[in-house]
């Protein structure tokens, strides 16, 4: 990335795609470089405000030095940022859902998923909020209950849902 964005400095989103890499690499310093710097030329805004917040996210995790902000408060800052820049984005939804989880407040984290659920495709609500939903009700309540609908033959994502659940259960 970094030898690209020396020599076609005009591609769009490099800034962006180099703080993913970084972020994937666990180099926080310098995905926030990137992804402030690709927020500022207003290429993929609120999906770098976004991964602003999950790199505080990850640091107030990972961190144990006291710390003049609270990490959750930083990082839902640039999260509601990035819903006010692109409010038909379900990313920063679903990272809002992510951040409640973590303080375990699990009304709020249905309310974001519920949220995240109007602005997806058919194929990744699936993938990312019913599972998650079905994955919090286990956490939440365990295996019986009525969060819990028992998978139907032929209903693939009832059997996918299902499947990953009962993968979460070592069943």
């Amino acid at each position: 990335f970094d030898r690209v964005r020396g020599t076609s400095p005009e591609l769009p989103a490099l800034d962006y795609l180099a703080a993913l890499a970084a972020l994937r690499d666990g180099d926080l310093d310098r995905a926030e470089i990137l992804a402030k710097s690709s927020a500022q030329k207003r290429e993929r805004e609120a999906d770098s405000l976004v991964r602003l917040g999950v790199i505080e996210a990850q640091r107030g995790a990972s961190d144990s030095t006291p710390r003049l902000i609270d990490p959750n408060r930083a990082s839902m800052e640039f999260i509601q940022r990035a819903m006010k820049v692109d409010p038909s984005s379900p990313a920063p939804r679903i990272e809002a859902a992510n951040a409640f989880r973590s303080l375990g407040k699990n009304g709020e984290v249905l309310a974001e998923l519920d949220a995240a659920r109007l602005r997806m495709l058919p194929v990744d609500l699936l993938l990312t909020v019913d599972v998650t939903r079905a994955l919090l009700g286990v956490e939440v309540h365990g295996t019986e209950g009525p969060h819990l609908l028992p998978p139907r033959a032929g209903d693939w994502p009832s059997l996918f849902q299902g499947a990953l659940v009962a993968m979460k259960n070592n069943d």
